[in-house]
């Protein structure tokens, strides 16, 4: 079960952003119509079992979950992916400059099936992981399983004894992969249950299943037709999304780029519509 999700500097989320299930303390309604999780401590913990997130358009709603899935791939994909990547493939926010030299963080709490309360998190620069660090919390309060720090020269640190094969998890790790990925993949006996919580149980729904489709459609009406082209252009100023004009041109692929100019700060910002608020075509990287 999915108690938090933490994310900052991902896509139009700039600014650390939180989605909880989990009804507050000091909401009595809320907590009458939440379902009680009980937590391997003895706890009673009232969790919401479906939430909504409401805001404006272009408001960032759809990114909370493209953000969601960009933790699950990580989590999955990491130590086979980004290795041959030249870099790590971020969605930083992109309307900041300062943002490309900040990390992208994300974290999650997560109940498993034996009662157990995890929180499991990292950071990400252009070219390794920065951070990572894994917490139970078995009998109420933190254990450190591990915590991962690139700026030392010893970047794992394992307190105690609990965590079996460490040195080997540590001396064999890519500085651009994560160890959760590294250990689930190989199927160690404790690491495991956390990894594969996050390929079994987080799945993205979506409505949006012929996206692909009308986002080609419309990108070839956009190139064909300048009426068109005017139209799309004034339906988004009306729309007031801080849009200020659209630019198409085809591509060797086939398939037209469409870039939606941004203008603010003196001068105009190209964006790629898949970067915009909203979720990635399919075979977008």
């Amino acid at each position: 079960m999915l108690l938090r999700f933490r994310v900052a500097n991902v896509r139009s989320l700039r600014d650390e952003q939180e989605l909880s299930f989990i009804a507050p303390e000091d909401a009595e309604a809320e907590r009458a119509t939440a379902r009680e999780t009980v937590l391997s401590d003895g706890r009673r913990l009232p969790v919401h079992t479906v939430i909504g997130v409401f805001g404006a358009n272009a408001s960032g709603k759809s990114n909370v979950v493209a953000a969601l899935k960009n933790m699950r791939h990580a989590v999955l994909r990491s130590y086979a992916d980004w290795t041959s990547y030249d870099g790590i493939p971020r969605d930083e926010f992109v309307l900041d400059p300062k943002a490309a030299s900040e990390t992208s963080f994300y974290e999650a709490d997560v109940v498993l099936d034996d009662g157990v309360r995890w929180t499991y998190g990292f950071e990400l620069g252009s070219r390794r992981v920065e951070a990572e660090w894994l917490y139970a919390y078995p009998k109420g309060r933190r254990q450190v399983w591990y915590e991962r720090d690139a700026t030392r020269e010893n970047p794992f640190d394992f307190p105690g004894d609990r965590l079996h094969d460490r040195a080997r998890l540590a001396r064999t790790m890519a500085p651009d992969a994560l160890l959760l990925t590294r250990a689930g993949n190989g199927g160690h006996e404790q690491l495991a249950p956390v990894f594969d919580w996050f390929r079994d149980n987080l799945w993205d729904v979506t409505p949006e299943t012929e996206r692909f489709e009308r986002e080609a459609y419309t990108a070839q009406r956009l190139l064909r037709s300048e009426d068109f082209r005017r139209r799309a252009e004034e339906l988004l100023r009306v729309a007031d999304l801080g849009i200020a004009g659209v630019e198409v041109e085809q591509t060797s692929s086939g398939r037209p780029l469409v870039r939606l100019a941004h203008s603010g700060g003196g001068g105009k910002t190209l964006m790629d519509w898949s970067s915009e608020s909203g979720e990635r075509a399919p075979g977008s990287p």
